[in-house]
């Protein structure tokens, strides 16, 4: 880890922008990716290129002593900053698991391994005090045409897990896997989540087949940001799942 001075740190990703703020190092940030925009004072930092695709020449002109991001940071651009002498750290974080362990290092890295540890007392509560079964099968729709859902060991399907409820899409091997029209009516399931909030699922022929769609049990008022990027705000947002959920548990059991 570095010594306990002020570090000059570009973060490439949104995830890894917000843990930096809740680890009380806000102020250490000199640039950003363009989808780092939580939380709002973020947004007032340079930009240094898109998620995805930073920009390498506004990363150097920053200065900075460390650049962090994620696995889907492009190899080519680590290489380069290695060569002027800018340190890259990798940090995945794509599960729980995941964002527990860049929790501990990004604490090392910041010098703020106190702020870090309460962190991980809040992921390991989460992940240790499991609430009643709800007696519901939910399925994480990604995207409607064509449909992919969250399968086996993604972060939906952790995220379900947590609530107490059944993902219908659990025992497929794949963390994100598109499926057919086929196998969504052969697999119903109680409750859908759905995030995508600029598009209307029920638009398509087919989705309207679905039980849970013609039934209104939809959990789509949830902002995408807070369960589908591992952070700070995951927490609260399986509370609030987990209300959602057991309010349509409830529903149905009355029916």
């Amino acid at each position: 880890a570095f010594a306990e001075t002020t570090l000059r740190v570009v973060s490439l990703s949104p995830s890894l922008t917000e843990l930096m703020y809740h680890l009380g190092r806000g102020e250490w940030l000199v640039g950003r990716s363009d989808a780092c925009d939580y939380p709002a004072e973020a947004k007032a930092k340079p930009i240094a290129g898109k998620f995805a695709d930073p920009h390498l020449e506004a990363i150097i002109g920053l200065r900075p002593d460390l650049v962090i991001a994620n696995d889907l940071m492009n190899p080519g651009i680590i290489k380069t900053l290695d060569k002027v002498n800018i340190r890259v750290e990798v940090l995945p974080g794509e599960t729980l698991e995941e964002y527990r362990a860049c929790v501990v290092r990004l604490g090392e890295l910041l010098s703020a391994k106190e702020a870090a540890a309460a962190e991980v007392a809040r992921i390991d509560a989460l992940l240790t005090q499991l609430p009643p079964p709800l007696p519901i099968k939910v399925l994480w729709v990604i995207w409607d045409a064509p449909p992919m859902v969250g399968g086996k060991n993604s972060l939906p399907d952790a995220l379900i897990r947590l609530t107490g409820a059944e993902n219908i899409a659990g025992n497929v091997d794949q963390p994100y896997f598109k499926c057919s029209f086929d196998w969504l009516l052969e697999n119903q399931p109680d409750v859908i989540i759905w995030c995508t909030h600029d598009r209307d699922i029920s638009e398509h022929r087919i989705w309207k087949q679905m039980r849970a769609i013609r039934e209104n049990r939809v959990v789509s008022n949830i902002d995408p940001d807070i369960v589908l990027r591992p952070g700070p705000r995951l927490l609260g947002g399986v509370a609030f799942l987990r209300q959602q959920l057991a309010a349509m548990a409830k529903q149905m059991a009355v029916q």
